[in-house]
């Protein structure tokens, strides 16, 4: 079993529904911030350096409203959910010295410089 092959595999798969995903047109409202989220998902992914990854990041974290999903309908919660759960893929990310070099910002990975932002259900 060669692991980097896999994990490469895995990428580019990843990649490649991203990618779809990105040229898939919105439908209705809650579709714009689960739009968003790929793009800088997919950005993400392709940064070349910790301070491209962690810039990208803090903008999530720090434009939540951008990346919430407010209303009470049932497809509106579900999108919520499915941002939520796309958070905590950007926070395992965030994890991985391939993203995020710990000698390039001087901490260890899962403390890294600012501090995680929840995204809490939108009102």
């Amino acid at each position: 079993m060669d692991w980097q092959r896999d994990a490469e595999c895995a990428r580019a798969e990843v990649l490649s529904i991203i990618t779809e995903l990105r040229h898939t047109p919105i439908r209705r409202r809650e579709d714009s911030p689960l739009k968003r989220m790929n793009y800088v998902m997919y950005a993400m992914l392709q940064s070349t350096s910790t301070e491209e990854f962690l810039r990208l990041r803090a903008f999530v974290t720090g434009n939540v409203a951008l990346f919430s999903c407010s209303g009470q309908s049932p497809v509106a919660q579900r999108v919520q959910q499915m941002l939520a759960s796309a958070f905590d893929r950007l926070e395992e990310l965030a994890a991985l010295d391939t993203y995020v070099d710990p000698f390039d910002v001087g901490c260890t990975a899962g403390n890294i410089d600012e501090p995680a932002t929840m995204l809490a259900p939108a009102a």
